[in-house]
Parts: structure tokens; C-alpha cells; sequence
């Protein structure tokens, strides 16, 4: 039987483990980085010690620093770089990919600085909207993932053929993908609650306890939906796996770097300073960034996305953020 062969763009943890798991359903997997030093050591060694340590990859995982050489003969990409680099990244693949049209599929959960865009829609900009997009979000770590553990995510497309397609492609036993058509649901869910992780962590960082990140998380899930809504989200999905349940993960552990992130706002640091320490993007500051400027133009009183982006910019501190939730009355609606 022919293999597919996917390209995924990006070789960081998140971009290495779902290699793996293609792998695993017989995928011929092209890795690209920008990086020379991860792959040569994914040619030569087969581990990617720098992202995704003491994981051996098969052998049908390859990587390149050559985006012709890893787009040649390719039937799927995935992009796995960080939000931020999608645009660029997606310029010189529209230059190089030939004619035909192509499944693209985002792994990345941000939004763009200053356009406030979605990766969908980026994508879709730069290639003229002349491909096939999905999205793959919803809670999944990726050492879990790359340990093949149990994990339930969401696939979304506005071709739901396509998604159904892509769904059949890559569960097993150990992962389930969600069909939808929200594409908006899905991407600002999966943005927004890296920021909401940022916050938990201020809250572990101040070493306040279990109980005021239970209270913290209520009042900052009711402000999410609020704002996700405004922009075109569907409440089903906000509930889902790829909302609800990934608020949860993403909030709950230090295997989270926005989670490890705002610990270190908690102790003080400043983001800059937190960013370096985690060592990887931090796309929770940026989604706090967006979440901001979003409400303010919908005319959204959200008071602890308002007193979030206040810490990021060092005009308020973390103590100031309990005051807050403690002060939220949660409405359901």
C-alpha cells in the first residue's frame, strides 16, 4: 500500500510529537526546520532532544532545512511553526508549492499581532484562498500525544468533506477528532485560553491555592465566552474539547509554558524576562494582547482580560488580579 507523505512545517515539540503520531498511522512524515542542528540530529539519531526529549522517532520521520525539498511529493501540510512566523512562513510556501490545490492544515493556536487574525484566514491570505484549511486544536500535550496517551481534539474546515477526510486519516485507538464547521470558535478558543493559562499561573506563582484558581477560572471562562461570541463563536464549541477542555489543561498543569509562564509573572518577573525562562513562544501574551483590543472595539467590559493586559504592561501586578476575580459576579447566559 502507497503511504501518504505529509509535510509538517516546524520542528518544535508540538510539531514533533504530531509527527510521530502520523507516523504511527503509516504516514511518510517530511519534518522542516530552520534549525540545522534538529535535522541532523532527527537524520542522524532520530530524537529531537532539544523539543521533545526522550522520545525515538521511527524512521519514515525525516526533516530538512530545505521548505522545497520538504514540500516535494508531499500530500498534506501541517503547520506547527509559532503564530507569529505563519505568515512568512506561508509566503515562500505559496511560491513554491506547483499548481495543484492542497490540504493545509494549522496546528498553531494564536493570533496574529496587530491584524488580530486568525491562522485560518492568514493561510487563506497568502495562498489566496486557493487551498484546502482545516484546524487541529483542543487539549493535547504534546509529550502525552507523542506517548500515544489517550487525547481528544477537534477538527474544523468550512469543507466538512474535508475534515471528515482528514478525521478518518488520523484516529486510532488512542485519538478521537471532532468534526466541526466553527472554524472562529475554534481558533479564538484555542488562543484566548493561553492567556487565561498566563493568569492561572500568576496565580500559582503567588502560591494562593487551589480554590482561588477554581474561582479564577470561572469568572475568566464567563469572560471568554462573552468575547468569543461577539466575534462569531459558536457556544457549542466554546463547551467542547477545543474549549472547555482545553481551558482546563492548559490551566491546570506546569507541562503548560503559558502556565509556567505566568508563574513567573506571579514571582515578580517581568513577561519579557518569563518568556526567556520558558524558553519556547509564549503565545498567551499576545492572545492577551488581542483579547484587549478586541473587547475594547466591541465595547466589552471584561474586567479580568482588562486587569491581565494591565500586569503584561506593567501598570498593574499580579495582587491586583485577585482583587478582581474576587469582585466578579459570574452571569450565566
Amino acid at each position: 500500500m502507497t503511504m501518504t507523505t505529509a509535510t509538517i512545517l516546524g520542528a518544535g515539540s508540538f510539531g514533533t510529537a504530531f509527527a510521530l503520531l502520523l507516523a504511527r498511522q503509516n504516514f511518510s512524515v517530511k519534518m522542516w526546520t530552520i534549525m540545522p542542528e534538529v535535522a541532523a540530529e532527527i537524520l542522524s539519531y532520530h530524537t529531537n532532544k532539544s523539543f521533545l526529549s526522550g522520545i525515538l522517532l521511527p524512521k519514515n520521520i525525516t526533516a530538512t532545512t530545505c521548505l522545497k525539498e520538504a514540500l516535494t511529493n508531499t500530500d498534506l501540510i501541517f503547520i506547527a511553526v509559532p503564530s507569529q512566523a505563519v505568515r512568512e512562513v506561508m509566503r515562500q510556501v505559496e511560491v513554491l508549492l506547483p499548481s495543484k490545490k492542497f490540504m493545509i492544515i494549522s496546528l498553531a493556536k494564536g493570533l496574529e499581532q496587530t491584524s488580530w487574525q486568525r491562522m485560518s484566514q492568514v493561510i487563506n491570505e497568502e495562498t489566496n484562498g486557493k487551498h484546502e484549511v482545516a484546524v487541529i486544536s483542543g487539549p493535547s500535550y504534546a509529550r502525552e500525544l507523542a506517548a500515544d496517551l489517550p487525547t481528544a481534539v477537534t477538527i474544523a474546515s468550512k469543507s466538512t468533506s474535508a475534515a471528515k477526510y482528514l478525521a478518518n486519516k488520523l484516529s486510532s485507538r488512542h485519538l478521537a477528532l471532532l468534526v466541526h464547521d466553527d472554524l472562529i470558535g475554534l481558533e479564538f478558543a484555542g488562543a484566548f485560553k493561553n492567556m487565561l493559562a498566563l493568569a492561572a499561573g500568576c496565580f500559582e506563582g503567588l502560591a494562593l491555592g487551589e480554590n482561588a484558581r477554581a474561582a479564577l477560572l470561572c469568572s475568566g471562562f464567563a469572560e471568554l465566552r462573552k468575547l468569543c461570541r461577539v466575534l462569531g463563536a459558536k457556544e457549542e464549541t466554546l463547551l467542547s474539547w477545543s474549549g472547555l477542555g482545553d481551558l482546563i489543561l492548559t490551566c491546570s498543569s506546569a507541562e503548560s509554558r503559558n502556565f509556567r509562564a505566568g508563574v513567573h509573572l506571579g514571582q515578580g518577573y517581568s513577561k519579557e524576562v518569563a518568556a526567556a525562562k520558558v524558553g519556547q513562544a509564549v503565545e498567551g501574551i499576545m492572545a492577551a494582547h488581542a483579547a484587549y483590543e478586541l473587547a475594547k472595539k466591541h465595547q466589552l467590559n471584561l474586567p479580568i482580560i482588562n486587569k491581565l493586559y494591565d500586569i503584561l504592561n506593567n501598570v498593574a501586578t499580579p495582587k491586583e488580579l485577585v482583587e478582581v476575580v474576587l469582585q466578579t459576579t459570574v452571569k450565566i447566559v
